[in-house]
């Protein structure tokens, strides 16, 4: 399983089960829905920005699920040696409105190190 699979079924286990891969058809994705975006690879690690699209007026859940929940699904995958297979460096992409449409926004960072995974 490739990370992007590994994160979607990660995201999955939670309350909110519609994802899209960065690039694919989100339109017609009832909110909440959540979009996984690769980010420029670094020599040492992937990242992931993870998006939350939650409906309007729904600001109080979108920044507990990108604050608690999306966190504590991601951080249960273990590496070989039990260290969280999935880092974040605290990045938190406040809540705004994506006028593509017309939900509420908000992301955090996720990377996985590819020196020791």
């Amino acid at each position: 399983m490739n990370p992007l699979e590994e994160l979607a079924a990660l995201i999955k286990e939670g309350s909110v089960k519609n994802i899209a891969a960065f690039g694919g058809n989100r339109l017609g994705l009832p909110s909440p829905y959540v979009v996984i975006v690769p980010l420029p690879a670094a020599p040492d690690r992937q990242a992931y920005q993870i998006w939350a699209h939650f409906a309007i007026g729904q600001n109080r859940e979108i920044e507990t699920y990108v604050k608690e929940e999306l966190p504590a699904l991601i951080w249960k995958k273990r590496n070989c040696f039990g260290q969280k297979k999935y880092k974040s460096n605290a990045t938190y992409d406040g809540v705004s409105v994506d006028g593509g449409d017309n939900t509420l926004r908000a992301g955090k960072v996720f990377y996985l190190p590819l020196i020791i995974q």
